[in-house]
């Protein structure tokens, strides 16, 4: 037993362990490399095994090999079959000659025809229809010679017979060109009628009897005005009246004064009626399409841009309205113009001859 008045050898501590003491055994500094070795050594072994597996994963295995046919190629037989007997010819008969046999009178066909081709609408009909026949060879193929030879064939035309005019003294034949002043001027906004006066006389076919004295009063119409391009009217003339109020009917076309066809004069296209406003409207369209351009995409530039496409619509629409308008023609009056007779103009019933004294002749009027 030991007594109070003795101290233990050690101390015990109360609250420590029974087994350890209070001094504690540390690691030397060798020992401390081997173990930080052994980590290294293992982390590197782990990170070398993580990408070995990776790179396995991203090479698969190769697919296996599919074994070919290894077996050599035969062709399949060909079977041959026996020659088949040779067909016998078949030996032709001559064909019997067909009895000749007399046609009956009941079927044979009667034609009678006497002189030429005189049955109606048959004559020009046939021989047009023999022609074709002669230059259309029978296998339908046409040659040369065959060509040449319907170029060598003219046209046959029916003869004109020439015929004595029945007066000559008081008939202006067609094609006459008479001469006329215009007393009323010419305006083709609008159709209507236009007045001329013969300077001078105008003598029959024969140059000895005055039909149209001078003075003579003849009334045209004007039909319609002019189109696109026109730079001539067309006026045709009704009817003359003489000073002796001997009329007749002309209808026959003016002309100018060397027989052109229609009359000339200042013609006006219209120019600023028709493109004026469309170009105003253009210049204030280019004008707000400026401004828009300035205004760019704000609030004030949305309102520009419609104003610009009213703009263009009203352009389009004011062009629409007046691209249209027809030029128009005006002629003063004065000038001179001309009357081409279209038809034979016949002055027999109104007129007749009478010998006065010796080989004179005069004209009167008929009673």
């Amino acid at each position: 037993m030991i007594g109070d008045d003795q101290q233990p050898s050690h101390d015990i501590d109360a609250g420590g362990s029974l087994v350890s003491g209070t001094h504690h055994q540390r690691l030397s500094g060798p020992r401390k490399l081997i173990v930080a070795g052994l980590v290294l050594v293992l982390s590197l072994g782990l990170i070398w095994l993580g990408g070995r597996q990776k790179k396995a994963d991203a090479n698969p295995p190769p697919s296996p090999m599919i074994s070919t046919n290894t077996q050599p190629f035969h062709p399949a037989p060909i079977e041959i079959s026996p020659d088949a007997p040779p067909a016998e010819r078949a030996v032709q008969l001559p064909a019997p000659e067909p009895a000749r046999s007399e046609p009956q009178p009941a079927e044979t066909p009667i034609f009678a025809y006497t002189g030429g081709d005189d049955r109606p609408g048959h004559g020009a009909t046939g021989r047009q229809d023999d022609k074709d026949e002669e230059r259309t060879p029978p296998n339908g193929e046409v040659s040369a010679g065959s060509d040449v030879s319907i170029r060598m064939k003219p046209t046959e035309l029916q003869p004109s017979k020439a015929t004595l005019l029945p007066h000559p003294d008081f008939m202006i034949t067609q094609g006459t060109i008479i001469p006329c002043i215009l007393q009323t001027a010419i305006d083709t906004n609008l159709a209507g009628y236009v007045k001329c006066v013969l300077p001078r006389d105008v003598r029959g076919t024969t140059n000895n009897v005055v039909l149209l004295d001078r003075g003579t009063t003849v009334v045209g119409e004007i039909q319609r005005g002019l189109q696109q391009g026109d730079a001539r009217v067309f006026v045709l003339w009704d009817r003359a009246e003489t000073p002796n109020h001997a009329m007749i009917s002309l209808s026959s076309p003016g002309t100018d004064e060397l027989g052109r066809s229609g009359l000339p004069g200042t013609v006006d296209n219209h120019f600023w009626q028709r493109f004026g406003g469309a170009m105003l409207l253009s210049v204030v369209q280019g004008a707000f399409q400026a401004a828009s351009t300035y205004a760019g995409s704000s609030d004030g530039g949305t309102s520009f841009n419609s104003i610009q496409n009213n703009g263009e619509q009203t352009a389009d629409t004011a062009l629409k309205a007046t691209i249209n308008i027809p030029p128009t023609l005006r002629k003063n009056q004065g000038d001179t113009v001309s009357i081409f007779v279209a038809r034979d103009l016949d002055f027999s019933d109104i007129y007749q001859l009478r010998v006065t004294g010796g080989a004179t002749r005069y004209r009167q009027h008929r009673r």
